[in-house]
């Protein structure tokens, strides 16, 4: 997951947040002017916008943990189950 050091925005470069895209016009530290696709120009704090990008990148990571999780809990549910009914099936074979 990138740290909030990771990220350095840059000028003409695309992002994003949570209102949606945008494209960085100009950067005066501690701000930066960005503008979203709708036209609106907005002039932001950089190290806020950094740490939304953090957050949202570590939420989409979370969330796809999440579903791996669950998909590796269902398959190793289904293997038991085929298991399960297997040895059903020889133990009723050999009577």
């Amino acid at each position: 997951m990138p740290t909030m050091i990771d990220l350095e925005f840059e000028v003409g470069q695309r992002y994003r947040n949570r209102r949606g895209e945008y494209v960085v016009v100009s950067m005066e530290h501690p701000l930066m002017q960005i503008q979203y696709e709708d036209g609106d120009l907005q002039t932001v704090d950089i190290n806020m916008q950094r740490r939304i990008y953090t957050n949202m990148v570590a939420e989409t990571e979370n969330a796809e943990a999440a579903v791996k999780l669950a998909e590796a809990k269902a398959t190793a549910k289904s293997a038991k189950s085929t298991s399960k009914r297997a040895a059903a099936k020889v133990v009723s074979s050999a009577s």
